[in-house]
Parts: C-alpha cells; sequence; structure tokens
C-alpha cells in the first residue's frame, strides 16, 4: 500500500505507476467522504445558526410591549 502522500503526488506530477487503479478510486473515494463529513459538519452548524437567530427573533417579539404589522412586497398585511 502506497503512502498517504503517494495519493496526492497526482496533483503534481501526475499518478505513480506503481498505484493502481483500485488505490487511485479509494483514494478519491476517502477524499470524498471527508469532503462529504466536511459538509454535512457546516450544515449542522448552520441548521444550529439558524435555529438560534430563529429563537432570538420569537424572544424579542415576544417582548414588544405594542404590536406590529408585516407587509409583502406588494404592500400586502
Amino acid at each position: 500500500m502506497p503512502k498517504p502522500s503517494e495519493f496526492w503526488d497526482h496533483l503534481a506530477y501526475g499518478w505513480p505507476k506503481k498505484v493502481s487503479e483500485e488505490q487511485k478510486l479509494r483514494a478519491k473515494i476517502t477524499a470524498l467522504e471527508a469532503e462529504q463529513a466536511r459538509a454535512e459538519e457546516k450544515i449542522k452548524r448552520l441548521e444550529a445558526q439558524h435555529n438560534q437567530s430563529e429563537q432570538r427573533l420569537r424572544e424579542a417579539i415576544d417582548a414588544m410591549s405594542e404590536g406590529f404589522a408585516l407587509f409583502d412586497a406588494d404592500d400586502r398585511l
């Protein structure tokens, strides 16, 4: 099995001849799995931020002593 750095040598030098097609595919799959894990973690962080922002907005609205009106782009209530 090639060293981990050999999997990325192709970026600068092309794939080493001793790396099989299966090893190339495994390296690509590993990279894609890592990217997927990063994306899933980012989604979790963004969902948490969204939920926190939504909660803050609800609390701010609930704390208002007076009402307000919300209109859409066509000036409809």
